[in-house]
């Protein structure tokens, strides 16, 4: 069974965080043209998630990630990936298109964490 930690290290090196991330246990489905995988949001930050999923080598490397029914849409770029986590980053397609702010992602935050 996959675990919900999303690690702080990856290939043996510690990673650094730019925002502090929140845990949501959100679910959502990562969409790439015709082909979509579902996914739970671990944790989010202003920049990016970590995700969980079945098989993380069967989710392309920029996608959109949609959550809380059609709430939250966003591009992403995954930045690493194990068998069954995703860290991603959150990009914007233009400036007509940035990704949500950050009360967005709060919406999902169980008020027992925050």
């Amino acid at each position: 069974m996959a675990s919900l930690a999303c690690s702080s290290t990856f290939a043996g090196v510690r990673r650094q965080r730019r925002h502090p991330r929140f845990l949501t246990l959100a679910t959502g489905r990562i969409v790439d043209r015709d082909d979509s995988v579902d996914c739970a949001v671990v944790n989010v930050s202003v920049g990016g998630a970590c995700l969980l999923v079945a098989d993380a080598a069967v989710v392309p490397d920029v996608f959109e990630l949609i959550v809380d029914p059609g709430r939250i849409r966003v591009r992403c770029v995954a930045v690493w990936r194990d068998r069954h986590h995703l860290g991603v980053a959150f990009v914007a397609v233009d400036t007509r298109s940035p990704p949500p702010a950050p009360e967005a992602w709060l919406a999902l935050v169980p008020t027992t964490v925050r």
